[in-house]
């Protein structure tokens, strides 16, 4: 550039301020682009809002969370109504770290109000929306679960402290006593039955069930259960039939599938009629192995199938009471079955029985390694 001599000096200095200013701006450009991209996918939601709870950021999250695409340059009260989070927010604006709760449909969010400060001055708010739904849920089922164990252990636990008591304080007749003796021995196991249930639960949840697989034929575990169970059956004259397939081999973990088979044929006698019957067949489909339970009994109503393998549900409490158990035993099998890298399904009609059908694969350990 031609110019005076004596105003080159200043000329370079702008130049040179020109590129720093440049970079500077591409510096802030990168940081912006970071943070947006940052903000943009977190799972929380973010909003800040100014100390006139104006919105001057909300990333997509929260747009999500309240169904407002441009939400940027809007009172917060546009967004979000609800009188206890409006509340938390004025504190949190007049300085002070908040925090509630938030439902919208069927989540439920933490909310974190910190307020921003510009020196000596109030400048907003920053919110953090954390999805605690599945903790929510958890929390709850933990509570439910306890509860219920609690229930189920204090049953036999009563009637055997109350039996003893009564054997112990000679309260009881002579020839009672054997009697007594027998609904100890009774509720004991089904005591046991209950604790090796939750037990078994609580290994699958902590992934600890991990089996110790080996080959056997499936009919064997299957008229083992079967016999284990005649007697009860024969209690409520339920006939029970096995349509067996003998050369039916299966790698997988013969307790588990004991127990699966167990669990299946003592509920199909358990719900069914007095002179009912239960159909227990084993087949082969590709690579896995079929097993189906059938019964003529109850039923399940349409709108409790969804629910069925859910810990300690009943379709029929008045029913379950008579019957005895915890509730637990579906959910087992369905646990079990998924360990053997299979499927469980169930059809069933009130009054008209049910049915259900476990496949697992023939080499049921996982990745087919041991």
């Amino acid at each position: 550039m031609d110019t005076y001599d004596e105003f080159l000096p200043f000329l370079r200095k702008i130049a040179a301020q020109k590129k720093e200013i440049a970079e500077h701006f591409a510096a802030l450009e990168a940081q912006t682009a970071i943070l947006r991209t940052v903000t943009g996918n977190m799972r929380e939601g973010l909003l800040i809002v100014d100390g006139k709870s104006t919105v001057i950021m909300a990333n997509r999250s929260v747009s999500d969370l309240f169904g407002e695409t441009d939400a940027c340059g809007k009172n917060i009260i546009n967004l979000c109504r609800d009188a206890g989070f409006l509340e938390k927010l004025k504190i949190c604006l007049a300085g002070q770290e908040t925090q509630t709760i938030l439902c919208r449909g069927r989540k439920i969010y933490n909310i974190f109000c910190n307020p921003i400060r510009e020196g000596e001055n109030k400048g907003g708010a920053a919110v953090l929306f954390v999805d605690t739904t599945e903790w929510h849920a958890a929390q709850t089922q933990r509570k439910e679960f306890s509860a219920n164990v609690s229930h189920e252990l204090k049953t036999p636990l009563t009637a055997i402290s109350a039996l003893a008591e009564m054997i112990a304080d000679q309260t009881a007749k002579e020839e009672d006593a054997r009697v007594f003796a027998q609904k100890i021995h009774s509720q004991a196991k089904r005591l046991m039955s209950i604790i090796e249930d939750i037990i078994m639960l609580a290994e699958f949840d902590e992934g600890a069930a991990t089996g110790e697989y080996a080959g056997f034929y499936l009919r064997d575990v299957a008229e083992e259960a079967v016999a284990a169970l005649r007697d009860k059956a024969a209690e409520r004259n339920v006939s029970i039939n096995v349509k067996e397939n003998p050369s039916l081999r299966i790698t997988g973990d013969r307790n588990m599938i004991d127990r699966l088979f167990y669990n299946l044929i003592d509920n199909a006698i358990k719900y069914n009629r007095e002179a009912g019957r239960v159909d227990v067949e084993l087949a082969e489909e590709d690579e896995f192995c079929r097993i189906t339970v059938a019964d003529t009994g109850v039923g399940i109503p349409a709108r409790h199938i969804d629910h069925i393998f859910e810990r300690f549900y009943r379709a029929d409490k008045s029913r379950s009471k008579k019957t005895g158990g915890a509730g637990l035993g579906l959910s087992i099998v369905k646990h079990i079955v998924e360990a053997h890298q299979g499927k469980i399904s169930i059809e069933s009609a009130e009054n008209e029985g049910t049915r259900v059908t476990c496949l697992i694969r023939k080499d049921g350990r996982r990745n087919g390694t041991q």
